[in-house]
């Protein structure tokens, strides 16, 4: 993915709002699962006139501080991976439910921003998206309109 954020993506149709969205990758360490420690915290250009840089800046510090309440401690992450051909894997169980804890409370966190009345009453919303090598937070809002 190259790690920069992708361009809005139009969506909806059939008298559905059309929306848009972007995406801040994983920037920290990641875990099996495409999990990350960290997101992206520069805000895309896509979102200028949707977000202020400051309510921006609040929903990603908030969403990298979710995560890393729980997220495992350097050494249980090492250990984990360092340890996985001897243990057979067994030893990533270690750092595992650390991580499944900050997915958790990550998905949580984005559900109560989108929620919330700041984000909600301008047609904000944040996701949690994963695959087996990566992840990322999705930011979808209402598409602008388009000249005619």
């Amino acid at each position: 993915d190259g790690g920069a954020p992708r361009p809005p993506r139009a969506r909806g149709g059939g008298g559905r709002e059309r929306r848009a969205a972007v995406r801040l990758m994983g920037t920290g360490l990641k875990f099996l699962g495409g999990i990350a420690s960290h997101y992206e915290d520069d805000m895309p250009e896509e979102l200028h006139g949707v977000l202020e840089e400051r309510e921006f800046r609040l929903a990603i510090d908030s969403a990298n501080t979710a995560i890393l309440s729980f997220w495992p401690c350097m050494t249980c992450y090492i250990f984990g991976y360092a340890c996985a051909p001897c243990t057979l894997g067994a030893s990533l169980l270690c750092p595992r439910s650390g991580v499944s804890a900050s997915e958790r409370v990550l998905r949580n966190q984005l559900e109560q921003l989108s929620l919330s009345p700041l984000y909600s009453g301008k047609g904000v919303h944040f996701s949690l998206h994963k695959s087996c090598c990566s992840s990322f937070i999705e930011i979808s809002y209402p598409a602008p309109s388009s000249p005619p």
